[in-house]
Parts: structure tokens; sequence; C-alpha cells
């Protein structure tokens, strides 16, 4: 609980608290390099509310999502 007052109240220092920040990103075409199995060159990773929730070669980016793409 420390730890997690400390952390909101440093975002609060910086103004990060007061942006309005969407829940659901998508990066596409994004090298991902897994820890077991192979490289997938133009993949897409999935961020909710922190949280990666999907990573792969035919992950479908949700409607709501921003999207950044890799060249």
């Amino acid at each position: 609980a420390l730890s997690a007052g400390l952390a909101s109240s440093a975002l609060a220092q910086i103004g990060v608290a007061d942006r309005a920040v969407p829940g659901t990103y998508a990066i596409t075409n994004a090298r991902i390099v897994p820890v077991s199995g192979p490289t997938i060159n133009r993949g897409t990773i999935v961020i909710r509310d922190g949280l990666i929730i999907a990573v792969g070669a035919n992950v479908q980016a949700p409607a709501d999502a921003l999207f950044k793409d890799r060249p």
C-alpha cells in the first residue's frame, strides 16, 4: 500500500494523473521475441488497463484501442 501511494503521489507531481489516458492500446507490426518459441516478426500486442492481454501473430486489436504501428 505504501508503494502504491508513493507511486500515485509521484505521478500526480509530474502531471500524469491529470491526463485522460485510454485504457486499451495495440502495438501492431511488432517484432516479438518470446522466451520460448519462434520470433514473431509482425505481431500485435494488446494492453488493457496496464496489463498485456494478448500477444501473437494473429491477434486482432479491439475497436477501442489506440494504435501504435511499428514500421
